[in-house]
């Protein structure tokens, strides 16, 4: 064996008597690549070494990353094509299942990222998920890379026949997987517990090939390979010292078996290549360049030998003519001759094809697909979606005429969650939700949340959707709140009424896409505010009326905390029937705001508010509060920021608002904002420049996988001390 890597030298050069080459019979060479995660990008660098100095390869096999590099491989992409896709892919996405906000419809914006996680419930039972996400993102990347060979079930009539290895969840047994569907043969191979969802193949659970054979030098053998090429990028076993907490002890006693394979393999190869990539790269997604140079350097310490035993080069025949002759492995658009749906239970067909938006006739991009099967996947009504695409029967001499074949397993739609917050105002707070789905009636929903703490809330709905992108909506709903008001006279707290609220309302409006509601929304509500000060400019005690409100709403954030591009608008004309006295009273307001990226990861922060009150008795929450860095939920309509003021600490009828700021990105979803803010809260709508305060705000902020964090610094002006805040958790 020639060994080439860490603490591996040149070792014998003797070839096995097969593998010794001759001109009526040259040997079958096969490149192995083991599993590695983002270490496996070396293979990359391997495979650009063997071509460079015209080795032949004429096998491939490969495990769980090994599987993705060798697979596209066997399919005819070039070292060139496989370097692009390694560095192209946004790693970050695929390796997340996280819904894409713009195929959110516009009621279940509002309640993204709201959690800190969620469990399924099985009727109103709770279940632990199988994993930490599904893998659907990378099963459509591996379907939109293999669209050339969706029809081509045997792995062994590619340009070079392929291998891949999962390992059977039920016995540890290794799978050779040499037909079927190439992506989710792919996806089984890397499948790793407990991080991606288990694939279901010929009846048999499969996850990651690693676990019972990393490095599948047999299974080229038995594929016909004389001669074996290995690249194994396999973590190897950790020392003592490093054996200090209790993931890398429970990886270190999975990692004893894998070892116990790997060394079994090993001894099968004729040449094995160990690129000396870093432990600390295993994550390093983003930095596919420089690990493929790793292989790159590993594979050339060896390619002098590998010519002196005579491994065939730069052949005339065989291998390079079956690439040559294969079609593009990217194939340009195709036309949609029919449209097949597998796998529905209680979804409708129709939801399928309105959200697909493809129809017979069609022609459409891989890219194009994929957006189409995003969309699908992101309504969350399916644990998983595969599309496959097929020569369409009796469509002979048109090759891009094909039926589509959509495989869908629908998820169990219910869900508990619980989420937390705290800020300087209303310090901690505790949210528990639930969320149900055709509860009723088909394509029904509903939903629940209690919150607990200084506001606290308890909220019911339930309504239906009669479509998933342009479609009406009808909901009932019920809200009891309760929250203090901060009261302020010449900048001094003097008072903190609480204000106890009751709805029951009916809403009724059309989506319009995913991003824009308009309704109408009215019903009942009960009104209670205790502990009010006698000297008052608002309806205070006990009252119950009549409400009606026509509604606009559009959100078009990219996401829910610091975005980073996209706007949004809130606009609400209401009018009131039955409060004591004759006191009713009509509102209306409209709240804009939008950041627009200028340079880089800097973009300009804008939001324009106003609102207008007519009545002569007005209650609390229904006037306008501004004060604060943070937008509370609870009035969303009626209380907003305002950079150099305490919570609440102006109230007005009439509000004129306007916020201008720059916000920069200075490390991956590291914010840094700068913002003035200024605003009027006139007895009348007339427009008085003297009227107007100012204000301004600096924020440093941050948003991971466990809620976001925000300090800001804000004040009135230079000459005081600045107010200092903190938001941390997730927005509610």
């Amino acid at each position: 064996m020639i060994a080439a890597g860490p603490e591996l030298a040149s070792g014998q050069e003797n070839l096995p008597s097969s593998a010794v080459a001759s001109d009526d019979d040259p040997p079958h060479v096969g490149l192995v690549l083991s599993g590695g995660a983002a270490r496996g990008f070396a293979h990359v660098g391997v495979i650009e070494a063997l071509e460079a100095y015209g080795i032949q390869i004429d096998i491939v096999t490969g495990t769980s990353m090994g599987s993705i590099i060798g697979g596209l491989y066997a399919i005819g992409y070039s070292p060139a094509r496989l370097r692009g896709v390694t560095s192209d892919l946004d790693w970050q996405r695929v390796l997340s299942d996280t819904p894409e906000r713009r195929n959110l419809t516009i009621e279940r914006k509002w309640e993204e990222g709201r959690l800190l996680f969620s469990i399924p419930m099985r009727g109103v039972v709770p279940e632990l998920p199988t994993s930490l996400i599904e893998g659907q993102r990378i099963s459509q990347v591996l379907t939109g890379l293999t669209w050339s060979v969706h029809a081509e079930s045997d792995f062994t009539a590619f340009p070079r026949p392929f291998g891949a290895v999962a390992t059977e969840l039920e016995t540890g047994e290794a799978v050779p997987l040499r037909s079927g569907y190439l992506p989710r043969a792919i996806r089984a191979s890397l499948s790793i517990p407990a991080a991606f969802a288990p694939v279901e193949i010929d009846g048999r659970l499969l996850i990651d090939g690693g676990l019972a054979r990393n490095l599948p030098a047999q299974d080229a053998l038995d594929l016909g390979a004389d001669w074996l090429i290995c690249s194994d990028v396999s973590e190897p076993l950790s020392s003592q010292d490093s054996l200090s907490n209790l993931a890398e002890i429970l990886n270190q006693t999975i990692a004893y078996r894998m070892w116990e394979s790997t060394e079994i393999q090993r001894s099968l190869c004729d040449v094995l290549i160990v690129p000396d990539v870093p432990s600390s790269l295993s994550t390093g997604f983003d930095r596919s360049e420089e690990i493929i140079e790793y292989g790159t350097m590993a594979a050339e310490a060896v390619l002098d030998s590998l010519i002196r035993l005579g491994l065939p080069v730069a052949p005339d025949t065989g291998i390079r003519d079956r690439v040559s002759a294969r079609l593009d492995p990217l194939p340009g658009p195709v036309r949609i001759a029919s449209i097949d749906v597998v796998g529905l239970e209680r979804v409708d067909r129709a939801t399928i094809d309105r959200t697909l938006e493809v129809e017979p006739g069609d022609l459409v991009s891989a890219a194009e697909m994929d957006r189409d099967i995003s969309r699908l996947y992101d309504t969350r009504l399916f644990r998983s979606v595969w599309y496959r695409l097929t020569p369409a029967a009796g469509a002979a001499g048109e090759s891009d005429l094909m039926d589509l074949t959509v495989e869908v397993r629908e998820r169990n739609r219910n869900s508990l969650g619980v989420s937390y917050r705290y800020d300087s105002r209303y310090k901690a707070s505790l949210l528990l939700g639930a969320g149900f789905r055709n509860l009723v009636f088909p394509g029904s929903f509903a939903r629940g949340e209690v919150r607990l703490g200084e506001q606290t809330r308890f909220a019911a709905e339930f309504g239906k959707r009669w479509g998933w992108s342009a479609a009406p909506i009808a909901a009932l709903r019920f809200d009891s709140r309760r929250m203090p008001f901060d009261i302020f006279e010449m900048g001094r707290s003097v008072a903190e009424p609480d204000v106890s609220s009751t709805l029951i309302h009916g809403v009724a409006g059309f989506s319009f896409g995913y991003s824009a509601f308009v309704g109408v929304e009215g019903g009942f509500q009960s009104l209670a505010i205790d502990e009010a000060p006698d000297d008052r400019d608002w309806l205070a005690g006990d009252e119950d009326f009549w409400t009606v409100a026509g509604v606009v709403r559009v959100d078009r954030w990219d996401r829910a905390r610091f975005p980073r591009r996209g706007w949004a608008l809130q606009g609400q004309a209401l009018w009131t029937a039955g409060i004591s006295n004759d006191g009713d009273f009509s509102q209306q307001v409209v709240d804009a705001q939008g950041i627009m990226p200028i340079s880089g990861q800097i973009g300009i922060l804008a939001r324009l508010t106003a609102g207008a009150t007519d009545g002569d008795s007005i209650p609390l929450n229904y006037l306008y509060f501004v004060g604060g860095a943070q937008q509370y939920d609870l009035y969303r309509d009626h209380q907003f920021p305002f950079y150099g003021l305490g919570v609440n600490e102006k109230r007005g009828r009439y509000l004129q608002a306007a916020t201008l700021g720059l916000q920069w990105e200075f490390m991956s979803d590291f914010f840094a904002q700068v913002r003035g803010n200024t605003a009027a809260l006139p007895e009348q709508w007339d427009w008085d420049d003297d009227a107007f305060f100012w204000g301004w705000g600096v924020t440093l902020g941050a948003w991971t996988r466990f809620g976001s964090g925000a300090l800001t610094v804000a004040g009135e002006d230079f000459s005081e001390w600045p107010r200092v805040e903190i938001d941390v958790g997730f927005p509610f």
